[in-house]
């Protein structure tokens, strides 16, 4: 192949260096200690960004369609009846994750600003 003829991103990460390994010394990983403020930083970051997924996905297992015959399904899985065991479960769990990630997620916003 020609000189030009590199995938697009494969010239720019070669230029930039976010192909090369860092280069780090024996030693460095040993003086960094973890910071606490860094390690709740992160969690809450992750709690703020899987916590709108979890909460629809929790709140659709109570989004349930009827069928012709009487019966109603849940509009995400259509092979589980509403009035079933299993949803019986999924609702548990559903329940679980919502009181977790919303209501104690919520809560421990509120409770972190109206500390500071």
């Amino acid at each position: 192949p020609a000189v030009g003829d590199a995938p697009m991103g494969a010239s720019a990460s070669a230029a930039s260096g976010m192909g090369a390994a860092p280069s780090r010394r024996p030693g460095d990983c040993a003086r960094h200690r973890m910071d606490v403020d860094c390690l709740i930083s992160g969690f809450g970051a992750v709690m703020e960004t899987f916590s709108v997924a979890i909460a629809v996905l929790s709140m659709s297992l109570f989004h349930c369609y009827s069928h012709p015959n009487g019966k109603t399904s849940l509009h995400i899985a259509p092979e589980i009846l509403c009035d079933s065991g299993e949803r019986q479960e999924l609702l548990a769990v559903g329940v679980a994750a919502i009181l977790v990630y919303c209501v104690a997620g919520l809560g421990l916003a509120v409770w972190v600003l109206g500390t500071a």
